[in-house]
């Protein structure tokens, strides 16, 4: 399989690792500026008995040949924000074929954490 077109990696976030500090408030450490990837967001209304429920998710892709920085490590409960929303990372999926992991598909559920 080749790398994800280069065209399709059009967007730019942010990679921070929480940790809570005295008072078990999250901090924010960056831990990349993420470049060439390529995030889908989704959000879902439901409706009810207590009123309407909005959640959104994301999907970020990651290319192990065109993304950058190269080599960075994701991992669940890490954040990323992107487009002014932090995300918390819930699940890093690696996809392969014959020749090896040539992508990361990273699901992510938020709005997680401060916002601007």
């Amino acid at each position: 399989m080749h790398p994800i077109p280069r065209a399709l990696l059009i967007h730019n976030a942010t990679l921070a690792d929480a940790a809570a500090d005295a008072y078990r408030d999250p901090t924010l450490t960056t831990l990349a500026e993420l470049t060439r990837i390529r995030v889908e967001t989704e959000t879902a209304l439901e409706a009810g008995r207590g009123g309407d429920t909005r959640s959104q998710t994301a999907t970020l892709w990651y290319d192990l040949r065109q993304s950058r920085p190269r080599n960075t490590a994701f991992a669940v409960g890490q954040r990323v924000r992107f487009a002014g929303i932090w995300y918390r990372v819930e699940r890093v999926t690696p996809q392969s074929d014959a020749h090896g992991v040539h992508h990361l598909e990273i699901g992510l559920a938020g709005p997680d954490g401060p916002t601007p």
